[in-house]
């Protein structure tokens, strides 16, 4: 009796915290299902506006930069939403409601500069500012240490090696392109392109491997040689053997 008393006890708390998720769920499922069918367009279909962050911008005046495209006709409605995106903390975020990001805020300082506005200008300062506050370009993402490497912005060897042989993987291997999404092949076949050729590219102030238009952005401009990782023995000690970190620090290292 005790035993199903207990049980008859449990289920019911349960139940009791499960309910209101249900609920929670159950009704956001029918506003979402509202919404889609109160947007239809009289012929049937469904349109809406696909958003990003200021990176994809950011981006696409580092490839007109790279491919000598002009932006002067662009250039000031460019340079208007990349301020106006700007957060009240001085840096860029990688989505809506969210604060500064390193990486987001560095590829937009850059496409700012490119774009021929001054590094003295108040907007430039308050994100120089977030930017050195939140580590400096030590800091960034692979993503954005792969854009800056392009330009001579940070050095090729602190790019973890993504060979061009990875597509050649079986459709069975873990590492099978085909186990990407298809958003993820987009970006994973030019990288390992890119990777391979190591270009650099020029800045508005010339060609170098070791440019330093954004030296002003480094904690420490004379050290820029920054590992992507740690050394295999710190990470042995801090994750073991068998963690993945030292299996992918132990690949890239022998790569």
């Amino acid at each position: 009796m005790n035993f199903l008393s207990t049980s008859y006890f449990l289920a019911t708390t349960l139940l009791k915290l499960v309910m209101p998720l249900v609920m929670d769920v159950s009704k956001t499922i029918a506003r979402a299902t509202n919404y889609a069918f109160a947007n239809v367009h009289p012929d049937g279909h469904f349109y809406g506006e696909m958003r990003s962050n200021s990176t994809i911008t950011a981006e696409y005046v580092l490839m007109c930069q790279a491919m000598g495209i002009s932006l002067a006709a662009d250039g000031p409605a460019l340079h208007q939403w990349l301020e106006a995106d700007q957060h009240a903390d001085g840096g860029w975020s990688i989505g809506p409601g969210l604060p500064g990001e390193t990486s987001t805020s560095v590829e937009a300082y850059l496409a700012l500069k490119i774009l021929g506005v001054s590094p003295d200008a108040l907007h430039m300062c308050r994100a120089r500012d977030f930017i050195i506050k939140v580590g400096g370009l030590e800091k960034v993402r692979i993503f954005t240490r792969i854009h800056l490497a392009m330009f001579g912005l940070f050095r090729w060897e602190g790019v973890p090696q993504i060979p061009p042989e990875l597509i050649l993987m079986p459709d069975w291997s873990p590492f099978s392109i085909y186990r990407f999404s298809s958003w993820a092949r987009a970006t994973l076949v030019p990288l390992l392109l890119i990777c391979h050729h190591r270009p650099i590219f020029r800045l508005p102030n010339g060609k170098s491997s070791n440019n330093n238009f954004l030296d002003e952005l480094w904690v420490n401009s004379a050290e820029k040689n920054v590992p992507h990782s740690l050394p295999l023995v710190d990470l042995w000690l801090k994750d073991g053997l068998f963690s993945y970190n030292f299996a992918f620090t132990m690949a890239d290292t022998a790569l």
